[in-house]
């Protein structure tokens, strides 16, 4: 893994941000996507229907497969990744703890206050992680160093882009 995936992962950010894209992919809110813990890691989503019933995407625990079919997609090429679904004992779910993962807190506020408040968010983290790796204060100091570079921003959207580049020329 990359160096700011192993940081998000251990904070559950990375969850937090793909809470905001399920929200702007599938235009729901923040309160219909959930974020369920799985230790095993081999449920890769679940989508709950509106009758009750659960469709899981089941595979092996390598990143691999979800790459293949995205450079694929539409195709669903051959792989040698296969599942042993006899070996998997057990599937364990919970509860994801808020206290002890603030940075999904702060991404379901982003995702239902929208705009820029989901890009605040994904700038803060960028110079978070980095500010870890520099050795500047330790991981969960970054991620309280993070909410406070999130104040509410007084515009739902951004300005344009040539507003907030520097004049030149």
């Amino acid at each position: 893994m990359g160096r700011r995936i192993t940081i998000d992962s251990a904070t559950m950010l990375n969850k937090g941000l793909e809470i905001i894209e399920a929200c702007r992919l599938f235009d729901v809110p923040p309160a219909q996507v959930r974020v369920t813990v799985h230790p095993q890691s081999t449920v890769h989503s679940l989508v709950e229907y509106v009758d009750g019933s659960i469709l899981a995407q089941i595979s092996v625990t390598d990143m691999r497969l979800p790459i293949l079919y995205a450079l694929a997609w539409p195709e669903r090429p051959a792989s040698s990744l296969t599942f042993d679904l006899a070996a998997l004992r057990h599937l364990d779910f919970e509860e994801p703890d808020f206290e002890r993962f603030p940075c999904l807190r702060l991404a379901y506020e982003a995702a239902e206050k929208g705009g820029a408040h989901c890009i605040a968010l994904n700038a803060a983290d960028e110079i978070a992680v980095e500010a870890f790796w520099i050795a500047a204060f330790p991981l969960w100091e970054s991620r309280v160093q993070l909410k406070k570079c999130l104040p509410p921003p007084r515009r739902r959207t951004p300005p344009r882009l040539r507003r907030c580049s520097p004049q030149t020329g």
